[in-house]
């Protein structure tokens, strides 16, 4: 597991995914803000917001997601439309024996 501190909007490079069961955990001040996650099949080039069959994943509040990612894509977290934001973000694997990503 490892943490992020989020505290501007933008994209923040989480790492590699190695395709094993990830999950995302995000609490403290949001601004108002959206975090996103974005996955990128070309190291950055193009970016895409991941999905599920709600939609975006993305949310507003103090909550953790789990979320697959099939191997060799960048993840992202993506942070929007905040103003004096001040997040810590986990992630890390569902799975304790296995590595979900190959962290940045």
């Amino acid at each position: 597991m490892k943490l992020f501190t989020l505290t501007a909007n933008g994209d923040t490079e989480v790492g590699d995914t190695t395709g094993a069961g990830l999950h995302c955990h995000a609490a403290g001040t949001w601004g108002s803000g959206t975090l996103t996650l974005k996955i990128s099949p070309d190291a950055g080039t193009t970016k895409l917001a991941l999905r599920d069959s709600d939609g975006d994943v993305a949310w507003t509040t103090d909550e953790m997601v789990n979320f697959e990612v099939p191997a060799g894509y960048k993840l992202y977290l993506s942070l929007s439309g905040s103003s004096g934001a001040d997040l810590d973000v986990y992630v890390g694997s569902t799975d304790s024996k296995l590595s979900g990503i190959a962290f940045a």
